[in-house]
Parts: structure tokens; sequence; C-alpha cells
């Protein structure tokens, strides 16, 4: 599902691009076509979300939110649906342990959870973990790929605005403008929460 706007000249394009996909008796090559439209006006739409918050964030100290309540098990549907859209080999794995309930602004988690996951797609090898889970009075969100790790002197900086990842993407395309993983630290600073990276390297096996 996505978070285009609807009344938005990308929501147009994107709806449309929705219906004729799933139009009945579509050529198979025609719906390949739209989907690509539609793919693309997604991540038009969300590199133009991560700017309104980048913005945001650097005229003020604190991003607005819309607090309402939310299930994060629909929200993971969500930005799971967003990600298959346009990673379609992905292989995501979601450990979702207990009610994950909260008051939050849902457009923003949805953004973040997107972002984290577009990120661990754009810079892994095809397999992404995706684990959330509730105690004392916290929420906790996680997001692990597979493929290279992280180099050390990146972690510092790794959600700081405008900052790339030296590592090519799994589709050998450029990196992405650097926003992703700073929004995600803004939008979950403006809900009191924090982001952190760590790498885990695993050795090959003895010979």
């Amino acid at each position: 599902m996505s978070v285009v706007p609807a009344g938005s000249p990308l929501g147009a394009i994107t709806n449309s691009a929705y219906v004729l996909r799933h139009a009945p008796g579509a050529p198979e090559s025609s719906q390949k076509m739209v989907a690509v439209v539609e793919r693309a006006a997604i991540r038009m739409q969300a590199m133009l979300d991560d700017l309104l918050v980048f913005t945001r964030t650097r005229l003020s100290d604190a991003l607005p939110l819309r607090l309402e309540p939310v299930d994060l098990h629909a929200l993971v549907a969500e930005a799971a649906a967003e990600l298959r859209c346009s990673f379609p080999a992905i292989e995501l794995d979601l450990q979702l342990i207990g009610p994950l309930a909260g008051s939050w602004d849902r457009r923003r988690v949805l953004q973040l959870l997107i972002n984290l996951l577009v990120n661990a797609a754009r810079y892994g090898d095809g397999r992404i973990l995706l684990g959330a889970h509730a105690g004392s009075g916290r929420l906790t969100i996680t997001v692990f790929n597979t493929g290279r790790p992280i180099p050390p002197d990146l972690l510092p900086t790794l959600f700081d605005p405008l900052t790339r990842s030296r590592l090519p993407s799994r589709d050998g395309h450029a990196a992405g403008i650097g926003l992703g993983l700073y929004i995600c630290k803004s939008i979950a600073h403006a809900h009191g929460a924090k982001s952190t990276s760590s790498r885990l390297v695993e050795a090959p096996p003895s010979p």
C-alpha cells in the first residue's frame, strides 16, 4: 500500500498505474511497464517526503507529529508491501513478538520502517530480518541484513544527513541522496526514541 497522498500529482500517477496494472485482460508486457511507472512514482514520493522532513528538522529542532493509536503489525505489513514493490525479489523475514500498539504518528513511523527496509535492501544481498518487541514501556525495532558489513569508520556518522555509504548497492546503482537513515533518526527522536547501528561479522569456518 502506497504512502503517496491521493490528491497529489504523484498520487494520481500511482493510483492510475495501480488500476491499469490490475485491469482484467491487460497484457503481461503492459503490466510490467505500468509496474515500473508505479514503483518510480512511489520512490519519487519517498524522496520528497525525506526532503520535507530534512527541511523541517533543519529549520527547527522538533518534527511535528500527529499522534494516534497505531498497531505496528499493520504498519509493518504496509512497509513490507512497499518494499516488495521496489524490490520484488527481496526475502523478508518478520519476527513481531506480542502486541505492538502505541500512540505514534502513523505516517512518520511508516516512513521510518520503509526507509530502514529500503536501506537494508539496497546495501544487502537480498535477505532482511525485521523484528520488533515491547518491554518496560518501550518498543524496540531491529532491522538486519546480510552481505558486506558496514565499514567500522562509517558507523559513527551513519545517521548523519547527506551521508552516503561507500558500499555499492546490490543493484549496482549509485547510493541515494544520503537522507534515509537521518530521517529515521529524526522520526525516532521526535517520538522520544533513538537510532543505533552495529555490525556483525561472521568468521569463515575453520579448515
